[in-house]
């Protein structure tokens, strides 16, 4: 399941940004493109964008973002349920795409 950053108890450091390996994690208030179409952004603060997101399945054990966050306001999104062999999946899949 992608994760999702609490933007109640996010402080918009940006602590969580540069070590996620999939780029899923993007500024308040910024459109992003996935798979040729772009959205508006999902958050005024920092946010995750789910297709890209994959818990670090396929790079570390444990999600970066989250090690990383001083707040502790990033948490598994229980909208978005998949399990390891999916998240294993979209790890491939984004590879491929670099």
């Amino acid at each position: 399941m992608a994760m999702r950053i609490d933007s109640d108890l996010c402080v918009d450091c940006a602590a969580c940004v540069e070590p996620c390996p999939n780029q899923a994690i993007r500024p308040g208030d910024e459109d992003f493109t996935i798979q040729g179409e772009t959205r508006r952004a999902l958050s005024d603060k920092f946010f995750v964008i789910p297709e890209l997101c994959t818990q670090c399945v396929g790079y570390y054990e444990t999600p970066q973002c989250v090690t990383a966050c001083p707040v502790d306001c990033i948490v598994e999104d229980p909208e978005r349920p998949e399990t390891r062999r999916q998240l294993e999946a979209k790890a491939r899949e984004i590879k491929l795409g670099e």
